[in-house]
């Protein structure tokens, strides 16, 4: 069985940049997800310190990370 466990693969600074990382990953149909800790929504401006986690199956890592590294250098 895959190992599914989920690994970071990007830090953003914002969740609106997970957001488009997540969007990245999602068009080359690699699933993501954030973790963030804001307090539950309560306290956003703990992102900011601390920022927005994007996470993939751990058999989906390499090929996210290298679907990053393309798009960050343009392509």
């Amino acid at each position: 069985m895959p190992d599914q466990s989920p690994v970071p693969v990007a830090e953003c600074p914002s969740e609106a940049e997970a957001a488009i990382t997540m969007a990245v990953l999602g068009s080359y149909g690699i699933d993501a997800v954030v973790s963030r800790d804001n307090a539950g929504g309560m306290q956003p401006g703990l992102t900011f310190g601390r920022g927005v986690r994007v996470l993939v199956a751990a058999e989906d890592a390499a090929e996210a990370r290298r679907v990053l590294a393309e798009n960050e250098e343009g392509g």
